[in-house]
């Protein structure tokens, strides 16, 4: 419901609107409401309110009629999106190797052309839990301080701490991105829990589906123990854990090597030097 002003060619429409479902840019919003003001070359809808991916959302979209070089429309598109299953967020960056749970999503968005393909801007999430895949560094403490000697390969040794234990969930989970044309570069991404803390960073490109994050993971316990680099790419099978800076820790922590033993001696005694209370007194 709204109402329209002035001549044609040169009017103002205000509005109000409410509805079952919005469909923008491929996302489904339940249940919207939001206010319209609209001029010959500007849109604005402000206050939109519903659901999306199960959580609300709030935000302010702007239309802008560009002229040159092409007739065209822009658009900005900011706001919130709290208690959302961020697992679709994640999907749509081609992100894989972990799940996410529920999240709050705040984003400043602007597409010259009004495509998600040429959008630009920044999101940041917050997220309740993340749960990685095939990595779980639970054992590796105690597995190391449990060798003799430095093993023929310790980079897999430490691989196989991390693969084969189950996964990792993590409870406070933080991120920050920069959005660019199709391609998002992962400005930070924080994972932590009560035994380790580990920080991400890196890039995905939505076109060709692929990415790569790299970062650093500290462990709370034991103390003293080196902070780990650990990366992944879209083609890769697992996280890789480097264990180069792990070698000098090895090496301090391996018990000392067992005392030398001394053999018996094999040498022959000299014969027994003789008696000379019984030897004859010579003239």
């Amino acid at each position: 419901k709204g109402s329209v002003k002035g001549d044609a060619g040169k009017y103002a429409f205000t509005a109000q609107g409410s509805g079952d479902d919005l469909v923008w840019q491929g996302q489904h919003i339940g249940h919207p409401s939001f206010s319209l003001d609209a001029a010959p070359s500007a849109v604005k809808v402000s206050g939109l309110a519903g659901t999306v991916w199960g959580g609300k959302l709030n935000g302010d979209i702007a239309f802008t009629e560009q002229v040159l070089p092409a007739p065209s429309w822009s658009s900005t598109f900011k706001g919130s999106l709290k208690q959302a299953d961020l697992q679709k967020l994640q999907d749509m960056l081609g992100l894989k190797g972990f799940t996410t749970g529920v999240g709050d999503v705040d984003f400043d968005l602007a597409s010259a052309d009004n495509t998600p393909h040429s959008a630009t801007g920044i999101v940041a999430i917050q997220a309740g839990s993340v749960t990685v895949e095939k990595f779980n560094a639970d054992n590796l403490g105690d597995t190391l301080h449990q060798l003799t000697a430095m093993p023929d390969d310790l980079q897999q040794l430490v691989g196989d701490v991390f693969h084969k234990n189950g996964s990792t969930a993590f409870k406070d989970v933080q991120g920050h991105f920069k959005c660019d044309h199709g391609k998002c570069s992962i400005e930070a991404l924080s994972l932590s829990n009560a035994a380790e803390k580990m920080t991400l960073s890196g890039s995905a490109d939505l076109s060709a589906g692929s990415y790569t994050v790299s970062g650093d993971l500290q462990l709370a316990k034991p103390e003293g123990f080196p902070v780990l680099k650990v990366q992944r790419n879209s083609g890769d099978a697992d996280y890789k854990v480097d264990s180069k800076l792990l070698e000098n820790y090895v090496i301090k922590n391996l018990p000392p090597p067992p005392p030398a033993v001394v053999p018996p001696s094999t040498a022959v005694a000299p014969p027994p030097a003789p008696n000379k209370k019984n030897q004859p007194i010579n003239d």
